[in-house]
């Protein structure tokens, strides 16, 4: 059905059947791969595709309470266990992507073991009906820790994200061209109108401001008249790298110099 490249994720087709079948039946998926292979990319775009609320945990970053919210202290009171929810509390999400699993310390695997397999959180339940995650390997990768054998083993799908270089030339454009919400966030929302003018150097602010606005309409032109050609160009330099010098330009990377360079000709 080609379901991700609709979406907008490429060079993942071995892996369709497979993440469909997640969907399916809601067991547990773990996509292990290298920074900026798009596997956060991919569930964001599924949970959106899928119509469903949405929550991303890092778990190198967020203590396992975050995930509560704050203790009610008026249940504590009671003798009952409740809590006040925040932003990124987790109770109500139908869809959960943990993040970076092997940077979560021992205790935190341990609580987070319940939430991938029996959709609970302290025996308390939970919405989610899809509980994935995503971890790094390698050795140039900081504070990992060992991931634990009876939390790996909660996860019904482990799939191995396919690197930039492994991809046909194709589909390496594809992933070159594509940008996400986070990418040259200036670009798509600051310079589409001029900026109000702040206190003081007035005239140097509408200066700089002309210029960027001038300098916007120039990336646009070049990005529709040379993005496929700097694509190919990328896509031959990704495999050199990779073949050659044994470094992986991940299709992050490779998606910010295909940028980098446009909006320096821009300049």
């Amino acid at each position: 059905m080609q379901i991700l490249r609709k979406l907008g994720v490429y060079g993942w087709d071995v892996l369709e059947d497979f993440i469909l079948a997640s969907l399916l039946t809601g067991d547990g998926l773990l996509m292990v791969g290298a920074h900026g292979a798009a596997k956060t990319y991919c569930a964001n775009l599924v949970a959106q595709a899928l119509g469903v609320r949405f929550q991303k945990l890092d778990a190198s970053k967020a203590e396992f309470e975050d995930y509560l919210g704050f203790p009610n202290p008026k249940a504590l009171s009671e003798g009952k266990f409740e809590c006040v929810p925040t932003p990124i509390s987790i109770f109500d999400k139908d869809f959960l992507f943990i993040d970076e699993i092997n940077r979560a310390k021992p205790h935190t695997q341990n609580k987070l073991l319940e939430i991938v397999y029996s959709r609970q959180i302290m025996g308390l339940p939970i919405a989610a009906k899809w509980v994935w995650g995503a971890m790094n390997l390698g050795e140039e990768y900081t504070g990992l820790e060992p991931l634990d054998a009876a939390f790996a083993g909660r996860f019904a799908w482990v799939l191995p994200v396919p690197q930039a270089s492994a991809m046909n030339s194709e589909d390496l454009c594809q992933v070159i061209v594509s940008e996400g919400p986070e990418d040259a966030m200036a670009l798509k929302t600051f310079w589409r109108e001029r900026p109000a003018a702040g206190n003081g150097h007035k005239k140097l602010v509408f200066e700089l401001s002309d210029f960027l606005l001038t300098a916007a309409g120039h990336y646009a032109t070049l990005q529709k008249k040379y993005d496929n050609d700097i694509a190919a160009w990328m896509q031959r330099l990704a495999k050199l790298f990779a073949g050659t010098m044994k470094t992986e330009l991940d299709g992050r990377r490779l998606s910010m110099i295909r940028r980098n360079l446009l909006s320096v000709l821009a300049i």
